[in-house]
């Protein structure tokens, strides 16, 4: 236990903000693809070996498809990524870019909300500033890892899937986009708080409308429920603050941005 103690102290770093980055860099600094000084700080980060063994699952995956009898008009399991960003951690922003393994499972069930698949994180961002800009040259530099190399282009193996909040909207050109409904949720929570849209009745209404339109099982019953919420607002009279932000929010990013 002493050991154990003393080993995590001489990991907390204990200096001046400048002095703990000069402290960390030789142990971050092969992992490092991209950085910017100015106008705003950037650090791109891609892990070891990320490349490798993507390249290994889509072998795995390769050959259980092989052995399973598959057709050839059967769709090619996809490569799912996942980005997110944590605000103010310190004085900068981190954007993790992490992958679902569909080779593994996880060991542990820890909440209903999580996925199956064992996460395999990709690259980090440690940047300034909420600019797209960041974000665009952060996937550059994740393409640059990804998409040259002796092993061939990653992303002709197989399809990549990105699942991300609706701010990154087409941010990875090498990945198709799909908003995440937690995100949606959250932005919808916020939305609601600042009308003042935040009763229990007002929450309700927006929640099962919200949910009919995420688990509707083709585009027409969508869009049958579109037009049914569209038809009870001119009913009433007048378009409710509740109604407009459903139909100019989030209909049209569950109708383009949601998987089918």
């Amino acid at each position: 236990m002493y050991l154990k103690d003393k080993k995590r102290k001489d990991l907390i770093l204990k200096g001046t903000e400048a002095q703990n980055v000069e402290d960390i860099l030789p142990f971050v600094a092969h992992l490092i693809k991209d950085s910017c000084i100015k106008p705003l700080l950037r650090y791109s980060l891609v892990f070891d070996n990320i490349r490798e063994s993507i390249f290994e699952i889509d072998k795995v995956l390769s050959k259980e498809r092989k052995m399973s009898n598959y057709q050839d008009s059967q769709p090619l399991i996809p490569f799912i990524f996942h980005y997110d960003t944590t605000f103010n951690v310190g004085d900068y922003h981190v954007s993790i870019l992490s992958m679902r393994d569909p080779t593994k499972r996880r060991i542990a069930e820890s909440a209903k909300s999580m996925f199956n698949e064992a996460i395999l994180p990709v690259g980090v961002m440690i940047h300034e500033g909420r600019l797209q800009e960041q974000h665009e040259a952060f996937f550059r530099a994740i393409d640059a890892q990804f998409l040259k190399g002796k092993s061939g282009d990653l992303s002709k193996s197989r399809p990549f899937l990105l699942v991300t909040d609706h701010e990154f909207k087409d941010i990875w050109p090498s990945a198709k986009t799909f908003f995440c409904s937690n995100h949606m949720q959250s932005n919808m929570k916020q939305i609601l708080q600042k009308k003042g849209l935040n009763s229990h009745e007002d929450r309700n209404i927006i929640k099962s409308v919200f949910y009919k339109l995420l688990n509707a099982k083709s585009k027409e019953a969508f869009e049958l429920i579109v037009e049914k919420l569209k038809d009870d607002c001119l009913k009433k009279g007048a378009w409710t603050d509740i109604q407009k932000y459903l139909l100019k929010n989030i209909v049209p990013k569950i109708r383009d941005y949601s998987g089918r």
